[in-house]
């Protein structure tokens, strides 16, 4: 493909709407793959649930369910279990 066809089809896939670029993406990556429909780059079901799972723990974080902890305090506490100090070298 010459250049100026690629800037183009490059132009014309930006005015896309998002979900139209989204289904030209997940086409795209599984030609890379090889398989039409297979062998997604991404797994998509892997993805939906990892979204289903986010959007889980919000709710409750939002109905008051679970707190959140500083990254400070989770690093202590991982350290303390494992018996490293923070300011050691790997």
């Amino acid at each position: 493909m010459e250049t100026a066809d690629y800037g183009a089809v490059e132009a014309a896939a930006l005015r896309l709407s998002p979900e139209q670029r989204t289904r030209l993406i997940e086409r795209l990556m599984d030609s890379l793959d090889g398989e039409e429909g297979g062998g997604r780059w991404i797994d998509v079901r892997a993805e939906q649930a990892w979204m289903e799972e986010i959007e889980r723990r919000h709710e409750a974080f939002e109905r008051g369910e679970v707190t959140l902890i500083e990254h400070e305090e989770v690093m202590a506490r991982l350290f303390a279990e494992f018996g490293r100090s923070p300011n050691e070298d790997s």
